[in-house]
Formats: C-alpha cells, sequence, structure tokens
C-alpha cells in the first residue's frame, strides 16, 4: 500500500508538472526565508553559551547614586569581584577587565603596529570564561605582570607562521617590554567580549595605572563571578545590602551609594541596557518579532499549498471514488494525501536548503554588523534536525486541509462529477485567503514604513557636507608632534584643497 502511495504521489508530480512546480516553489521559497530568518534568531540567542559554564558566570552590574544621580552601570569598582569571592562561598572564581576603545602603538623590534580593541585583564580571566588557548596554559598565561595573549589571526599578522611565545612586545614606545605567552583563537561572532589580545593589568606595581585604579570609589572596570552550580543569584543578591555596608561605608558616608546586582552572562547579549556597557546589545523584542516574521511567511506558503491543492480537489475525485469503491477507507485516503504533502515538504526542504547556501553570504552580509558570521551547515545539527521537524510539521499541516476534505468525498457522488460544479463553498478556504492576504497585506505596510525609516537615515541631512572628506587620525605622539609640518605636506598634494587639523570630528565623542 506504502510503494502505492509513493507511486501515486509521483505521478501527480510528474503529470502535473505546472502545479508542482507552484506548490513546490512556493514552500521551497518560504522555507528558505524562514530558515534564513531563523539562522538570525538562533545566532542572537546563542550568544555566550559557547562558555562551558555559561550558566554560572554572571556580570557584577551597579546601580550608583552619586549627589542624587541614580546611574545603571555595567561597570563595577575593581575591588568588587575580589570582594565577593572572599565573602561569599558561592562564589568560586572571579574576574576583572578593562576593555581599552583606544589604539595603542605597538613595537615588534623595528616595526610598528597601530592596535584597536585591547583588553586588560587580571590573571584569573580564563578561570571564569572558556576561550579556547590554542598555546598557553590557562592558569599561567596571565600571572607575568607583562603578559600579552595574541589572537590567531594578530598572531600570523605580526609573526607570520613562527611561534610568537616568548616574543616581546613594546607598548606606545614606553621602556618596558610585555611578553607574548599565549596565542587563543579568534573570538567567536556570537561573544559580547570582542577583543583581538589580552594584557595583563599590572596591579603589583603601585605607580601603574590600573594599580592606582584599584579602589572602591573608581567604577571603571567589568567583573564576572562563576558560582558554585545550581547556586539561586537572586538568594545571593539579597546578601548585598550587608556586603555595601561591609565595604563601602566611607562612601557611603560621602554621599555615594552602590546597589549591586548579577546579570546571567547569556542574557547579557539581548536583555542588558545599561551605560558604558561594551558593545551595542540586541534586544530580544526584535527575536520575537522576526520569529513571528518568519512563521508567518511559513504560515503563508501554507495556506498557498491547502489553497492549491484543495483548488485543485475535483481533478482528483474520480480517482478517491475509484478507491473507495474497491475498498478504500477514509483513514488510508487521508494517510495518502498526508504523504504526498510530507514527499513535497521533504522535495521543497531540499531545494530551500540550497536556496540558503546560496544566499547566506550576502544574508550575513546585510544582516551582520561585526566580523564573521553564521554558518548554518557547519556544526549546526541541532538547527538542521529543527528544520527536518519542522519540514514534516509543514508537510503535515499543509496537508490535512486537502486530505480530510478529499478523503470525504462520496464515491457514487465523485464518479459522477458532482464535486466539479463547485455548487458547495468551502467557508475555510475563503477564510484561508482572507488570512493568507491580510498577513501579506500587513508584512508589505511594514516592510513600507521600514524602507521609509531606512530611506530617511541614510538621506537626512546631519548638518555638514561629508562628500570628498577625509580624515586621517594621527594615532602616535611623534606624528600629532609634526602636525603642522604633515598638514603643509598635504596642501601641497594637487587634488587637497583645504587641511585642517583638530582633536576631535563629527560623530566622534560628545
Amino acid at each position: 500500500m506504502f510503494v502505492n502511495y509513493i507511486k501515486t504521489a509521483l505521478r501527480t508530480l510528474l503529470r502535473q508538472k505546472s502545479y508542482s512546480i507552484i506548490n513546490i516553489g512556493g514552500l521551497a521559497i518560504g522555507m528558505s526565508v524562514c530558515i534564513l530568518i531563523l539562522s538570525y534568531v538562533f545566532f542572537e540567542l546563542s550568544y555566550d553559551k559557547f562558555h562551558e559554564n555559561s550558566d554560572q558566570i554572571f556580570r557584577v552590574g551597579v546601580d550608583a547614586t552619586v549627589g542624587g544621580n541614580v546611574m545603571n552601570l555595567a561597570v563595577t569598582s575593581a575591588p568588587m569581584g575580589e570582594a565577593l569571592r572572599q565573602d561569599f562561598p558561592e562564589v568560586i572564581a572571579n574576574t576583572r577587565f578593562s576593555l581599552n576603545g583606544g589604539s595603542h602603538e605597538l613595537s615588534i623590534g623595528d616595526i610598528k603596529f597601530i592596535q584597536d580593541d585591547i583588553l586588560f585583564s587580571d590573571s584569573s580571566f580564563f578561570n571564569v570564561f572558556s576561550f579556547r588557548l590554542i598555546q598557553g596554559d590557562k592558569n599561567e598565561v596571565l600571572l607575568h605582570p607583562k603578559s600579552i595573549i595574541l589572537t590567531e589571526t594578530l598572531a600570523k599578522k605580526f609573526y607570520g607562521n613562527n611561534n610568537p611565545v616568548g616574543e616581546m612586545i613594546r607598548l606606545n614606545n614606553g621602556t618596558s617590554s610585555y611578553i607574548v605567552t599565549g596565542v587563543m583563537e579568534d573570538i567567536p561572532a556570537n561573544s559580547q567580549i570582542q577583543f583581538k589580545m589580552i594584557m595583563s593589568m599590572d596591579l603589583r606595581d603601585p605607580n601603574s595605572f590600573f594599580f592606582q585604579q584599584n579602589n572602591w570609589g573608581n567604577i571603571a572596570m567589568f567583573s564576572y563571578v562563576l558560582l558554585e552550580k545550581n547556586t539561586d543569584y537572586r538568594q545571593l543578591e539579597e546578601k548585598f545590602d550587608e556586603f555595601k555596608v561591609r565595604h563601602t561605608q566611607e562612601l557611603i558616608d560621602m554621599g555615594v551609594h552602590f546597589d549591586l546586582f548579577l546579570q546571567p552572562l547569556a542574557d547579557i547579549h539581548l536583555f542588558s541596557d545599561l551605560e558604558h556597557d561594551y558593545e551595542s546589545n540586541g534586544d530580544i523584542t526584535y527575536v520575537y518579532l522576526f520569529s513571528a516574521i518568519a512563521l508567518f511567511i511559513l504560515f503563508i506558503a501554507c495556506i498557498n499549498y491547502m489553497n492549491l491543492a484543495s483548488a485543485r480537489s475535483f481533478k482528483r475525485a474520480k480517482e478517491v471514488g475509484m478507491r473507495k469503491i474497491h475498498g478504500a477507507v477514509r483513514p488510508q485516503l487521508i494517510r495518502q494525501f498526508l504523504g504526498e504533502s510530507i514527499l513535497f515538504s521533504i522535495i521543497a526542504f531540499m531545494i530551500s536548503l540550497l536556496i540558503v547556501q546560496i544566499t547566506l553570504p550576502m544574508f550575513n552580509n546585510l544582516v551582520y554588523q561585526h566580523e564573521g558570521s553564521t554558518d548554518l551547515f557547519s556544526n549546526k545539527l541541532t538547527i538542521i534536525g529543527f528544520f527536518v521537524v519542522i519540514t514534516f510539521i509543514v508537510g503535515i499541516l499543509a496537508g490535512s486541509y486537502p486530505a480530510f476534505y478529499m478523503s470525504s468525498f462520496s464515491p457514487i457522488a465523485a464518479l459522477k462529477g458532482e464535486k466539479v460544479k463547485g455548487k458547495q463553498k468551502s467557508l475555510l478556504r475563503n477564510v484561508l485567503v482572507v488570512l493568507q492576504f491580510s498577513i501579506a497585506v500587513a508584512l508589505i505596510i511594514c516592510t513600507s514604513v521600514i524602507y521609509t525609516q531606512l530611506n530617511f537615515m541614510q538621506n537626512k541631512d546631519l548638518g555638514f557636507e561629508g562628500e570628498n572628506r577625509i580624515i586621517i587620525p594621527l594615532r602616535s605622539q611623534g606624528l600629532i608632534n609634526k602636525s603642522e609640518g604633515l598638514k603643509n605636506e598635504f596642501k601641497g598634494l594637487p587634488n587637497v584643497d583645504m587641511v585642517s587639523i583638530t582633536n576631535g570630528a563629527p560623530g566622534y565623542g560628545m
């Protein structure tokens, strides 16, 4: 019986080519759009979950009240995390770091590089986070007060294929040098903490910058703690009132108050909106919105299949009548039509994967603002499994109405062709058509509004002329000292109309 159903489905597919192409094509396009949108959703939801103990890692945040002004901060004072670890047995590890957004001049022998995105951390960074080291021991790489860990890309940029461990790098033409103690994998794109290299904070030298910042009144560092497994962080937060009185009484007397709270690491990207955070976070609202759009598009494709299948049902009425006369019962016919729908859905899914594979690079360039992107077919078996399940659900959903509708035909009426006359109209089919067009119109309106907003942002008069103007940052003190000479040099170039020197530019800073 099953083989007969397959043969019938294949005959339908081959004999009714236009119908099959429209039906399968509609499902394939709907599935491919749904897969692309949900790949973005899955990516947003995956932030920081690659860490081994991501559910036990929390960022310490501060609601600071200074002079009556309340600030919700992602940064804390430097001693905060260490004090939490010492005071509460639930805190088994902590780390603190500073992300320096400025540029630094690195000297490697006689070659100089300008480097951004440097993270300055204490020695316990790899005790909390699971960024993978290619070279070096996580317990030792940051123990030396002047250690550097390079990402894999940066190591190749500086040293080619040579082993950089043990090499010396001088920072900002300083007298002291840092030693390369490790190489780590490039930071995953779905990490909220993004940097190109790690340098150890010198907390032992009283003359060092970070030693001088190591006090309770200076709120400038990110603090993370690793809690014991199954610890309820909300219960831990209830103990913070005594903690802050114990450690910050002097500041409280001066009118400075700290209210501490913990943020689960995996929630920060989508649920955090704090001052002095180190990236523009996502928003869970967009995740919900895009998830709904993906499901609406898939639903439209399913409705389209239902309507086409039921509209052409009269052509298969005699087939249904003949099967019933020869002993077929309604459940068998339902299984036949559902199986046919699932077969169409599987074919559509295979085509949609091909469409996704072709369009994914363009989609990544359009959607993602950072380096790196998602690859749906690399280490994403869970996601592919999810879409396989969706394929069968779509097949059953799209084929359910035609299956129950056509299997209900009276064999005598079907053979006489009474259903062809179309005297009975389907209320459900009319509802589906109206619903399909309503969703489509709503999506078109939303698209129009978004297009208008984007067009406004791209063409809004910013108050200054940006065309044919180039900003050249002077990122070393030597160039800054020679800025007047550089200005004169540029003036002498034939294509340069005017030159100016400034310590800021529109769009930078305040």
